[in-house]
C-alpha cells in the first residue's frame, strides 16, 4: 500500500510489513498512523504480501520444519527469539536451556 505523498510527504513508502503479522498486531512500536515510517497497516494481514506468506505457510504446515527469518535495519541485525519483550521463550520452554 502506497500512501499520498501530497499527505506523508516523499520519504513514506507505506505499511511496514514486519509489523502487519497477526502475532501480537497492534503491541509494541508499530504506529496506526498511515504517515509514520512504522505504520503497522489498517488490521493484521491487511496487506498482500503478509497474507502470502501467511497461506504459504499454513498450506505447507506438515512439510515445513523449520522457518528462519532475518529482519534487519542500517547495521544491525535483529534476531527475536519469539517476539515478546522481555523474552519468555525459556518459560513456555524449560527444555531449550
Amino acid at each position: 500500500m502506497h500512501v499520498e505523498t501530497e499527505r506523508c510527504g516523499k520519504t513514506v513508502a507505506g505499511v511496514d510489513l514486519n509489523r502487519n503479522y497477526g502475532f501480537m498486531f497492534g503491541e509494541g512500536d508499530g504506529m496506526d498512523t498511515e504517515c509514520a515510517d512504522n505504520y503497522r497497516g489498517k488490521y493484521a494481514f491487511s496487506e498482500p504480501e503478509t497474507r502470502a506468506i501467511r497461506d504459504f505457510v499454513v498450506s505447507k504446515k506438515e512439510e515445513i520444519k523449520f522457518v528462519y527469518n532475518f529482519h534487519c535495519a542500517g547495521k544491525q541485525i535483529i534476531i527475536p527469539l519469539n517476539g515478546e519483550f522481555p523474552n519468555t521463550l525459556a518459560t513456555k520452554f524449560p527444555e531449550l536451556n
